[in-house]
């Protein structure tokens, strides 16, 4: 059963989400929804990777985008949300800042896994 959970996105987050469910095939539909999208990210999202995204925020030129005020309210299956809750607190993060790091994270090898396929 999918429970609604609202996080708060930046504009860019958003976007990457959109990406990624508008590029990845649904269950017989033309693409996932916002929420299977991040049921996918989460799903192979490691502490490694929250932390690369960590280290190349810290080490990137481009300012983080602040988030939004309004959440974003997907439905997610429980196993993401307990993914999302467990990495925040070994982190000692809020899961909004988890669940946007494992975005840009996921978009970067994202982007690098459709490119060198071409």
């Amino acid at each position: 059963m999918k429970t609604p959970t609202s996080y708060r996105l930046s504009t860019r987050n958003k976007k990457s989400i959109d990406d990624v469910a508008v590029h990845t095939p649904g269950h017989g539909r033309k693409h996932l929804t916002r929420g299977e999208a991040l049921d996918l990210i989460m799903s192979v999202t490691t502490i490694e990777d929250i932390t690369n995204a960590l280290r190349a925020r810290y080490h990137g030129l481009v300012p983080v985008e602040p988030a939004n005020r309004a959440g974003l309210t997907m439905n997610l299956i429980p196993s993401t949300i307990e993914a999302i809750e467990d990495l925040a607190s070994r982190i000692d993060m809020t899961k909004d800042t988890v669940v946007r790091l494992a975005i840009e994270a996921y978009y970067v090898k994202f982007l690098s896994g459709s490119s060198t396929k071409m």
